[in-house]
């Protein structure tokens, strides 16, 4: 048995990963349009009718701004903790009541055949989190959306054969950019995104741990490149004695999938 992950979208503009044990099928985000969302899981030859449930980590629109109406279209069930429910309700719309499960931060949940846990991570809000997802002896993680590193996030991902990782900004290009002061703090802040220098601080003390494989997700548009981002990781890396694969989700469908086996 092996865990597949595409991530479908990534980025400040949407975020939408599809994770599959090829038994259970799931989405984690869905921060574009449900027939955006749609046409790219079908490019995976994906039925949008097969997944088992979505999974949402925070309320903020560019992971959530989709899956009322694909939880409506196709009677899929939403799992978030009770204060993202709380954050995003007038996005998400009505549901059936069988459709809403509530999360509570670390608690420990089965979808089918995948064992997951949500783990709480650090930012600007309600009750965000990251998950953990086992499958047979498999381990993936998906962190993004990080001010900073917390050592009980670290120890919940400790153990992955493939962490998704936020790698948002780097911050010669942020603090030389055009955005207001504001938004910059914002950002670099505690409760905002992780650099692509924190990034490469988490993912040695992942591979310390046994992680091979570092996806990196949620690069800004304005304050990252791929190429930037990927090579501080990879550098870190290489300078602590780690041998790791480094890849970088593309901001749009590229229909890549992901194998852990």
């Amino acid at each position: 048995m092996s865990i597949q992950l595409s991530p479908l979208f990534s980025g400040s503009s949407g975020n939408a990963v599809y994770l599959s044990d090829g038994t259970t099928s799931i989405l984690i985000d869905g921060g574009v349009s449900a027939k955006r969302i749609v046409h790219a899981l079908t490019k995976l030859g994906v039925a949008p009718d097969s997944l088992s449930a979505i999974l949402v980590t925070h309320e903020h629109r560019d992971h959530t701004y989709g899956i009322g109406p694909l939880a409506r279209a196709f009677s899929l069930p939403i799992y978030a903790t009770r204060g993202t429910w709380c954050g995003m309700q007038n996005m998400v719309g009505d549901l059936k009541k069988e459709q809403r499960y509530a999360l509570s931060p670390n608690q420990r949940f089965k979808i089918g055949t995948l064992n997951l846990c949500a783990v709480p991570i650090p930012h600007d809000a309600n009750e965000p989190v990251c998950y953990t997802v086992f499958a047979d002896n498999h381990k993936v993680s998906l962190a993004t959306d990080m001010g900073h590193i917390e050592p009980g996030v670290v120890e919940a991902l400790s153990g992955s054969n493939l962490v998704l990782l936020e790698a948002n900004h780097d911050l010669k290009m942020l603090e030389e950019g055009s955005y207001p002061v504001y938004l910059k703090r914002r950002i670099a802040g505690a409760n905002g995104h992780l650099s692509n220098d924190s990034a490469a601080t988490v993912a040695c003390m992942l591979a310390e741990r046994g992680t091979k494989e570092f996806l990196l997700a949620h690069l800004s548009l304005e304050n990252n490149e791929p190429k930037v981002a990927k090579a501080a990781v990879e550098n870190a890396l290489r300078a602590s004695g780690f041998k790791a694969c480094v890849a970088v989700a593309a901001r749009e469908e590229d229909g890549r999938l992901f194998k852990v086996e």
